[in-house]
């Protein structure tokens, strides 16, 4: 028997009434938890730093793997220095040098070479203010590069030249460091910029893989051996890692140095002589 076409509008109408009276009220809906989408650099690092914590027992460094350093030295007072940080985040998250911040005055960052040997730095980058002047300056056999920063300045306001500036910072790093002969990086590495606008294209200040790669391999060249980087259990593993500091790394620590509960045995065989 075929169902009547009133029955059937009937029915659909019945269906979106009690579709609507289950709806959520606002007051259920406000109770529900709210999750962003967008997290700021601290808070991304927070959270990786969280994962690998109960995955892995987080990140350690070997003692005594760096040698060298990179020497930030800043003549300039467009952009302070919390401001730059993130650019220094980067190169500390990615590369894990060692290297120091150092404000100096505008003479002595325009001779960088002897700021670097003053400070005992086999790498340098210097910020300074000088109009005129060539936005980037890189000497890569030297080991130092200037980032003007008056260059960068014209009229864009605060935010964005302190977003310029940390995007040069880090495009100077990588040009001294050993990033200078990569292929076009989709990142800050490109080789379309010509101009200080140029600069706000670029909407990511991180550095590409390959990038990464280069500037580890690079800079021991240059006198810079990073940080040695890697889970508290691969250091366990290797027979480096510290003293446990928490009851996640002591679990893992105790996993790696158990004794097998079924030692593998050698039996002697007299015939063969061992």
């Amino acid at each position: 028997m075929k169902t009547p076409a009133i029955a059937i509008l009937a029915a659909l109408f019945l269906s979106a009434a009690f579709a609507e009276d289950a709806k959520p009220t606002p007051a259920a809906e406000g109770a529900k938890p709210t999750v962003s989408r967008h997290l700021t650099p601290e808070q991304r690092r927070a959270r990786q730093a969280q994962m690998m914590m109960r995955r892995y027992g987080g990140m350690v460094r070997k003692a005594g793997s760096a040698q060298g350093k990179v020497l930030f030295l800043d003549a300039q007072k467009r952009v302070g220095k919390d401001a730059l940080k993130e650019a220094f985040n980067v190169i500390e998250e990615r590369i894990h040098p060692i290297w120091e911040y150092k404000p100096a005055e505008a003479a002595k960052a325009r001779n960088v070479g002897a700021a670097m040997k003053e400070a005992g730095a086999a790498v340098g980058v210097a910020l300074v203010d000088d109009e005129g002047g060539t936005t980037l300056l890189v000497a890569p056999e030297a080991g130092w590069a200037t980032v003007n920063v008056a260059a960068l300045d014209d009229g864009c306001g605060a935010e964005a030249l302190a977003h310029r500036v940390r995007v040069e910072i880090l495009r100077a790093f990588a040009l001294v460091g050993g990033g200078a002969f990569m292929q076009r990086d989709p990142i800050v590495m490109r080789n379309d910029i010509m101009k200080p606008s140029d600069l706000d294209m670029i909407k990511e200040e991180n550095y590409g893989i390959d990038v990464a790669y280069a500037i580890s391999a690079g800079l021991p060249q240059r006198g810079v051996m990073p940080w040695q980087e890697t889970t508290y259990k691969k250091a366990c593993e290797q027979g480096w890692a510290p003293a446990p500091t928490n009851d996640v790394q002591k679990a893992i620590w105790d996993k790696v140095h158990a004794v097998p509960a079924t030692p593998m045995k050698i039996e002697f065989d007299p015939k063969k002589g061992r």
